[in-house]
Parts: structure tokens; sequence; C-alpha cells
């Protein structure tokens, strides 16, 4: 690039009339001094050379810069086919009972984060019965869900789910699991309780209305896929997670209630003490606790 420069500035020179053009580069050696000079060869330019010289140029900027916008056309299209790919690596048997869906085939805006299918839990291991990352429910409840997800949408959000169907068999490991003195996770889900008061204080029990196919545990995220500031993450179990907290700012509470409106608005029910907790007002199976497995 710069010797092309300096070759476009010496036509100039010439058009101007200076005619010639010395170049002398001085080399220091161990016996002599040598001078070289190309002064002694007339050059010839015509504008027509110099018009050449300067289109050759251009049009070598302009490769470089659609070589640039291709490269990176490359780089999006293999990160979409990347995401698209993780996401059809879940496989569905699709042998679901009657009346129950996938989510994310009536959602496929919703990102799955299904938390008992991981060891990132207060149980601290993949819970039972999540053979695969994936969330079910109800046709009621995920038609229900479609409409607050659709609203969600207007203002620019979309859902984040942690749980949805949850098989009694997961609800037995939870109880399993309280019965036991392992508190390895306790710094992380439950900091301000002890486990013994768990039960107690109905963050654990017997029976769970996820298994009757209509709750679900979810938040929202922006057009970034960044989560909104809740003031708190799913399965903390602390009154920080109460609604009527004192322990969060005023924009923390008015995300959860924003949420809460949206999802009352859809026909869902919240509880005090989970924020991110729904469960369908006219749920298909009220008095079912359903065991079939995740998959």
């Amino acid at each position: 690039m710069f010797r092309r420069y300096t070759y476009l500035m010496l036509c100039a020179l010439l058009l101007t009339g200076c005619g010639k053009v010395d170049l002398s580069n001085e080399k220091q050696t161990s016996s002599s001094e040598v001078q070289i000079d190309s002064g002694s060869e007339e050059t010839d330019l015509t504008q027509e050379d110099v018009t050449q010289a300067v289109s050759e140029e251009t049009n070598d900027l302009h490769e470089n810069t659609t070589s640039l916008e291709n490269q990176t056309n490359d780089d999006s299209q293999i990160k979409q086919e990347t995401q698209e790919s993780e996401k059809e690596t879940v496989a569905k048997k699709y042998n679901l009972p009657e009346g129950f869906v996938y989510v994310d085939d009536v959602i496929p805006s919703a990102e799955l984060e299904i938390r008992y299918y991981t060891d990132y839990n207060f149980v601290g291991e993949k819970i039972d019965g999540y053979i695969a990352p994936l969330a079910i429910l109800t046709s009621e409840a995920a038609n229900a869900l479609k409409a607050a997800a659709n609203r969600l949408a207007e203002d620019g959000y979309h859902i984040k789910i942690y749980d949805a169907y949850r098989p009694q068999k997961a609800v037995d490991c939870f109880v399993r699991w309280a019965q036991t003195d392992d508190a390895s996770t306790k710094e992380t889900f439950y900091p301000a309780m002890e486990k013994s008061i768990l039960f107690q204080d109905g963050y654990i029990s017997k029976k769970s209305r996820h298994s009757r196919g209509s709750t679900i545990d979810l938040t929202i995220l922006d057009e970034n896929d960044n989560e909104i500031d809740m003031g708190g993450y799913f399965d903390l179990l602390d009154t920080i997670s109460n609604y009527d907290t004192n322990q969060i700012t005023e924009s923390q509470h008015n995300n959860r209630q924003y949420l809460r409106n949206i999802m009352d608005e859809a026909g869902f029910d919240s509880i005090r003490t989970e924020w991110w907790h729904f469960q369908l007002r006219n749920e298909p199976y009220p008095d079912t606790y359903f065991d079939f497995d995740i998959e």
C-alpha cells in the first residue's frame, strides 16, 4: 500500500512539470559509500497512467471490503446454524400422555434451561425423571403460556423456562435429599435457612403442583438474551424470593410485578414465596399427580 501511494505521488509531481525524479539511497559499508541514482533515466508517464493506477487501487480496496463483508456473513451463518443444530440435538420421543405437549413446539421462541436435568440445583445432582432437558405442559397451560409469550414479545422480551411438568419421582428425590445431612449447596440455594425447616416453610413438600402438568417456573429475557433483573435467581430458597421482600430495589420489584401481571392476564396464578412460579388457574388435572419421565 505504501509503495502504491509513493508511486501516485511521483506521478503527480511529473504532471506538474518536475520531469525527472532523483532517488538516492545511501548505504554505509565497511569499505566504501555507494550512491544509487535513478534520476539518469527519463520517466514518461501520462494522465492515463495515473488514472489507471488510481482505478486499480480503488478496485483492490473494494475487493478487500467485499471479502471482509462476506467473511462476516459467513461467520453469522455458521453461528446461526450451530445454534439451530444445538437446539435440534435434543430428540423428543413424542410418547406423551394425551393432553400434554412439548412447550417449545407451541412456543418456538422459548429458551429452555431445565435445571433439574443438570446438577446445578439445590440437590446438587441430576434429578430422577429428567431424561432430557425438555419442558412439557398440558395443552391448556402451553396455550395460555403462548398468550403470555406473545404479550411479552410486544415489549421485546421472550421467556426462559427453568422447569415445567415435574414427575412425582423427582419430588420424591427432593424429599429424600431433605432427609439427609448433605448441605453442599447451602451457600448457593438456601444460605439464610437451615435445611431442616425447608419442609416447614413449604419450599419442599411430598406433592408438587408441577406434577399436575400446568405449572411452570420461568423468567424473561431481553432481545440480547440477557435475563431481566429480578433481584434473585431461580430456586433461591430465601425470603428475598418473596414478592413482599424489602431486600431488593424498586426496579427489581417492578420487574417482578411486570412478569406477574403478564402471567395473570394469561390465566396463571402466582405464589407469594417464589417470583418465578406460576400455575394455570383452571388446570385440567387438579387432582392428578403424573409420574411419566421427561424425554
